[in-house]
């Protein structure tokens, strides 16, 4: 009987595209709130890093019950008027009030960016990216370009993914590399190594959830900067 060839796992690819990188920064420059650019950039520039990431996700306790369950955290995220009704200071309504001042929706799918067709990988990819605006609520760094460094140093300390310690020092360049700016970065990054790890939290369990108890919770120290 002829032997059939394992099934390979599908994975991320791990190559760099610097030529695609630069199409899309290019385009981010013309348009710097295109949000699909910034994270076509990012995955242009982020080798393996996205399948250690799910890799990771998988690998914990909550990760793997999210995957069995196909959470879909957007979903939850966009019903404003559940999390607007939630108590004053909890995670879900400050992120409700946080969202609705800057007009902002929630994140972009990652079929949009992300070169593969595996469900599961495309789940926590779009996880994570939809956890953004959560982790500005978290974190109090501000959407302006000095907190967008901030939250993007905070990030790359969680994910390990050196493009996005690229864009941080981009926006510190734009921002305006000052001292206070450089030592906030510093600051994003150690916070993000002492905290807990995030994108596999159970952020639907967590929505009800006061934002200082959580920051506890979470282990994560507050802004020295």
């Amino acid at each position: 009987m002829a032997q059939t060839e394992p099934v390979s796992e599908p994975r991320l690819r791990g190559r760099i595209e610097p030529l695609k990188a630069l199409g899309h920064f290019a385009r981010l420059v013309r348009d710097p709130d295109s949000e699909e650019d910034a994270w076509r950039l990012l995955q242009a520039l982020s080798g393996d890093a996205y399948e250690r990431l799910y890799q990771r996700f998988r690998s914990t306790p909550s990760g793997e019950r999210i995957l069995k369950e196909r959470r879909r955290l957007k979903a939850t995220l966009n019903d404003r008027a559940r999390l607007a009704a939630l108590p004053p200071g909890t995670l879900g309504r400050r992120y409700a009030e946080f969202m609705d001042e800057q007009g902002l929706d929630t994140g972009f799918d990652s079929s949009a960016a992300i070169d593969t067709r595996d469900d599961e990988r495309l789940l926590v990819s779009s996880r994570v990216h939809q956890q953004h605006d959560l982790w500005h609520v978290l974190t109090g760094y501000e959407r302006t370009v000095a907190g967008e460094a901030a939250i993007a140093m905070f990030t790359y300390a969680q994910l390990d993914n050196k493009a996005i310690w690229f864009l941080a020092w981009i926006d510190v360049v734009i921002a305006g590399p000052t001292p206070t700016n450089c030592r906030r970065l510093r600051d994003a990054y150690r916070r993000g190594c002492a905290c807990q790890w995030l994108p596999a939290q159970d952020w639907e369990g967590l929505l009800d959830v006061p934002v200082d108890e959580l920051r506890a919770r979470l282990e994560l120290p507050p802004a020295a900067v």
